[in-house]
């Protein structure tokens, strides 16, 4: 049962909604919400904090769900807003920051084996070019939405948190971005117990307002149906056979930590719960071991969030900070802090 519960954080399936009705959430009010691409799925909810101005910095906030669980293209984004129990939404909005909170194009969750073409980057690269053009959009923007078009920092948690390190280390990484930060994500997608974590638990439902583009629906956003998390992986990376016990060299294309993908010294902040056991905390220390050894970056002390590279791993926390003893607050506080000083 605590595994599946684990999942359920993963794949951001917590329903806000009753199954029986699909209809999505309306926006809050004083919410703009902003179509970056054609794609019903590229857009983004801007919120602005008071008196805000050209010098308003921006924090992007990029959902998790596997790769392949999104919301509905109507719906509202509410991970980072008290969904899960906690809210970083709020404190970085009183602390004066605009928020981006985008959805992007989720992966076509596949079980076809024919279907699969061994595109192995496809989705990620889609995935960082809808930050891109999130950038983009804000930047060009940003004389009338009264925000600054030099200063972006991204958030996102599980498989957000690995899309968002992938954004920030990629040599094409917008020069305006001055951190990243990754809340329990993976980065070492052939590490054998990950590949064992993600293939040992049952498949799910997905409710609404979650949903996600299934193949068999012409790529579609669908709700009601089921994913196994082993072929969320699968569809991420565009191959159908995925060996547990064996390196998968395709993976490390997509892979944070493989060295050849570090090309962009981006300031870091890893954050993780000790007792993660879908995600396990060593995608956490792998990904810092791989920046320190590509970058050299000096050590951080513990009460210094200012600096380039920071690991902290929170006891008593499990994916997505579930946990009764899992201090949220203090990891909420942490992160502000990071961000504040960047």
């Amino acid at each position: 049962m605590k595994r599946i519960l684990l999942l359920i954080a993963f794949l951001g399936l917590l329903s806000a909604c009753k199954p029986n009705n699909p209809k999505p959430p309306t926006n809050p009010p004083g919410v703009t919400r902003i179509k970056y691409g054609l794609h019903p799925l590229q857009n983004f909810d801007l919120y602005l904090p008071k008196n805000h101005n050209q010098n308003t910095k921006v924090v992007i906030m990029v959902h998790g769900g596997g790769w392949v669980v999104g919301y509905h293209p109507d719906a509202v984004v509410t991970t980072f807003s008290g969904r899960y129990g906690w809210n970083i939404a709020k404190p970085l909005l009183d602390a004066g920051y605009a928020l981006a909170v985008m959805k992007y194009r989720t992966v076509c969750y596949n079980t076809v084996a024919s279907e699969f073409k061994n595109n192995t980057s496809f989705y990620l690269n889609q995935m960082k070019a809808d930050i891109d053009l999130v950038i983009d959009y804000l930047k060009q923007n940003s004389s009338s939405l009264k925000i600054s078009n030099n200063h972006f920092q991204l958030i996102g948690e599980s498989g957000g948190g690995h899309i968002v390190m992938a954004y920030g280390i990629d040599a094409n990484a917008d020069s305006s971005l001055k951190s990243v930060v990754s809340m329990f994500g993976p980065s070492n997608l052939d590490a054998t117990d990950f590949k064992t974590s993600i293939a040992s638990v049952p498949n799910l439902a997905i409710k609404p307002p979650n949903y996600i583009l299934r193949r068999s629906a012409n790529c579609k956003s669908v709700t009601n149906q089921t994913v196994n998390t082993l072929f969320s992986l699968k569809s991420f990376s565009d191959h159908n056979n995925i060996a547990i016990n064996q390196s998968n060299p395709f993976l490390a294309e997509i892979s944070t930590t493989t060295p050849s993908n570090l090309q962009n010294n981006v300031a870091m902040f890893i954050t993780h719960g000790a007792n993660d056991i879908l995600v396990p905390k060593t995608q956490a220390t792998a990904m810092y071991n791989a920046m320190q050894t590509k970058f050299f970056s000096s050590q951080c002390g513990a009460a210094d969030y200012s600096c380039q590279l920071k690991l902290k791993i929170y006891p008593n926390c499990g994916h997505g900070w579930i946990g009764g003893s899992c201090n949220k607050g203090q990891v909420i506080n942490n992160i502000v802090t990071w961000i504040k000083s960047h």
